[in-house]
């Protein structure tokens, strides 16, 4: 997905009436991106994308810090959510923790759109089977390889409808009317928050059980979980399944 967000980004700016200007892909380098954002400095709004998901490598905060800025992750109710939440982990047995994780990530996933909450349990209970199955066909490797399939186009295409079949039917569009075709369809959907990560999140535990390195989750809520921690939901890193489950 090299530089797809951009693409993405760029296509929902046009769409809603924005005037934008593209500057292409950074090197992971602080004077590559402080360099960047200097020169936007007069901009009204500045987006940036997919540096989260590098981990030690995502210098964007030191750079925002280096600049006199402040990256800010809050609001009235997550301020009170957040506090709330680390009270009840240390106040509850360590048995029943995960619970109580599961119902708060439910409850920050469905803040946004609560609808959207079935499309992410239709994935986590594919992505759950598929794990169960390709460990209990361990031997039969076309039938796990099938497993591994489905799994990932399931989840794939629901990361296409929401994120870049817009995109798709714009360009459709746009090139219909050059060819003198009167179409004008609109496709407008919001995007699910953390889609991309839970996506590559489950691709990443389905894949490393198909390879063996990790066996498959019998207890659904603890998969659950793992696909929809909060803390991780927004801003990552994409963690293998060995490091949290």
């Amino acid at each position: 997905v090299y530089n797809a967000n951009g693409f993405g980004i760029m296509a929902a700016l046009s769409q809603n009436g924005f005037e934008s200007e593209y500057k292409g892909v950074l090197k992971d380098q602080i004077s590559t991106i402080k360099e960047a954002l200097e020169s936007c400095i007069n901009y009204d709004i500045i987006i940036t994308s997919g540096g989260a998901s590098k981990g030690e490598a995502d210098y964007m905060s030191e750079v925002l810090d280096l600049l006199g800025f402040k990256m800010l992750f809050n609001s009235i109710e997550y301020v009170i959510f957040l506090p709330i939440v680390v009270i009840l982990f240390y106040l509850l047995p360590h048995k029943y923790r995960w619970v109580m994780l599961l119902a708060a990530s439910c409850t920050f996933y469905m803040w946004f759109v609560p609808k959207y909450i079935l499309i992410l349990l239709i994935t986590i209970i594919i992505d759950y089977f598929a794990g169960i199955l390709m460990e209990k066909y361990s031997d039969n490797h076309k039938l796990k390889k099938r497993f591994l399939v489905i799994s990932i186009v399931s989840t794939c295409l629901v990361l296409f409808i929401f994120k870049y079949l817009g995109f798709v039917n714009d360009n459709l569009v746009a090139l219909c009317q050059s060819l003198g075709i009167n179409v004008n369809t609109t496709v407008d959907l919001i995007l699910p928050i953390g889609l991309s990560f839970h996506t590559f999140q489950s691709m990443s535990y389905v894949i490393e059980v198909y390879r063996g390195n990790q066996k498959a989750e019998r207890n659904f809520g603890i998969y659950s979980l793992y696909v929809m921690f909060f803390p991780q939901l927004v801003t990552g890193p994409i963690e293998r399944p060995g490091n949290l489950l």
